[in-house]
């Protein structure tokens, strides 16, 4: 059984790891033109 300290770390991490591939794709994008806030995105997670 997954203890309840495993399951959180697991969720935060996923939608860390959601945050940071967004911030990427709005640095990354052009057609967004998001490049600073995508940075700051990146960043801060």
């Amino acid at each position: 059984m997954m203890k309840k300290e495993n399951f959180v770390t697991l969720v935060m991490s996923t939608i860390g790891g959601l945050f940071l591939a967004l911030g990427m794709c709005m640095a990354m994008i052009s057609e967004w033109n998001a490049f600073k806030p995508g940075v700051v995105m990146g960043i801060i997670i």
